[in-house]
């Protein structure tokens, strides 16, 4: 398979919408190198085999869905199947340590969704699902629950599901035989009230790391069987800066020794030392509303997805400073989100 390949999702409900495979081009510029059209789609996970893929989305109606997709040996990506999720405007998913079950956050009805996984990468049917119940502080953005994010503990004993409109980290007690176990769920309160927690994940240390969408913060948690402590926190954002902003992604380092986070409104990338949590710069996503980015796969250019720009805007990384800085080369697509290495 092309190694040189990373996916772009771009979540547009048109045939724009689907997943852009980008590789770098005879001339040594990123280009689009193939297409597989899915309309709504935002997000996209790899089994361990490199070659199944799966995308959460919504369609025009917010219905939650879920598909599996096959790689060939071009890289090129094909839908394979499609299933519902049982709630309204998925947005995130994972895969379970074992490869036996796929996990999705319907955002929009606040819930969570499993499906088995067959030997051959197929998707079952839904066979488990939980609703959460209740509303945050915030009357606008947490007037109900919003699953935002889903991923397994390190030892993979507990599936994690951040809801931003609870203020609230649950914790699914996993088994490989059965999946999730529901009425043993444990949830850990985030506060301060009104922070909205977004995406998390985990230190070498076995702390973790939350990035707060409404917060505009990072903090640190000690983690510790399906229960989470706060031990500090800092702003994503540079000091005085007032204008109305919240976080997206967060992302550490390849070497582990910097955390990277973006800010959507104040439109960048801010890099913070990882066991301090110092502040080390900040820089212009290069567009509006960066939703994602990621490390590409020589852990030197990192990559942005400006969601309203729309574009891709790629970065020299400084692994010694864990500084940022533009290349001058974009590449247009339509609302893209989500970016997969390969």
């Amino acid at each position: 398979m092309d190694d040189g390949i990373f996916y772009i999702v771009c979540c547009s409900q048109d045939r724009n919408g689907g997943v852009a495979a980008v590789r770098r081009g005879n001339g040594g510029r990123y280009e689009v190198c193939s297409f597989t059209g899915l309309a709504g789609a935002n997000y996209l996970v790899a089994a361990a085999d490199g070659r199944h893929f799966y995308a959460s989305g919504g369609d025009a109606e917010f219905r939650g869905f879920v598909a599996a997709l096959c790689a060939g040996d071009d890289g090129v990506l094909s839908v394979e199947s499609r299933r519902f999720t049982g709630g309204q405007g998925c947005c995130h998913l994972c895969l379970s340590p074992d490869g036996g079950h796929l996990y999705a956050a319907n955002y929009r009805s606040g819930s969570v969704a499993g499906f088995a996984v067959g030997a051959d990468g197929e998707l079952g049917e839904l066979e488990e699902f939980d609703q959460h119940e209740g509303h945050g502080v915030n009357p606008d953005r947490q007037e109900g629950p919003h699953a935002h994010f889903c991923g397994f503990d390190p030892q993979g004993k507990f599936l994690l599901v951040n809801d931003l409109g609870l203020d609230k980290i649950f914790a699914y007690p996993y088994d490989p035989a059965r999946g999730i176990d529901v009425a043993a769920a444990r949830a850990t309160t985030v506060a301060p009230a009104g922070e909205g927690p977004r995406h998390l994940l985990f230190e070498p240390e076995g702390s973790c790391l939350l990035v707060t969408e409404m917060g505009n913060a990072i903090q640190r948690l000690e983690y510790r069987d399906g229960t989470f402590t706060r031990i500090a926190a800092v702003s994503t954002l540079p000091a005085g800066v007032t204008q109305p902003s919240k976080a997206a992604a967060l992302r550490l380092s390849p070497d582990g020794r910097f955390v990277l986070a973006s800010n959507r409104g104040y439109d960048s990338i801010a890099v913070f030392e990882r066991k301090t949590l110092e502040f080390v710069s900040c820089v212009p996503s290069g567009g509006r509303s960066p939703r994602d980015f990621a490390f590409l796969a020589d852990g030197r250019m990192v990559a942005v997805t400006n969601e309203f720009e729309p574009n891709a805007v790629f970065f020299d990384f400084d692994a010694e400073r864990g500084t940022l800085e533009p290349t001058g080369e974009t590449l247009v697509l339509a609302r893209p989100l989500c970016i997969l290495p390969r």
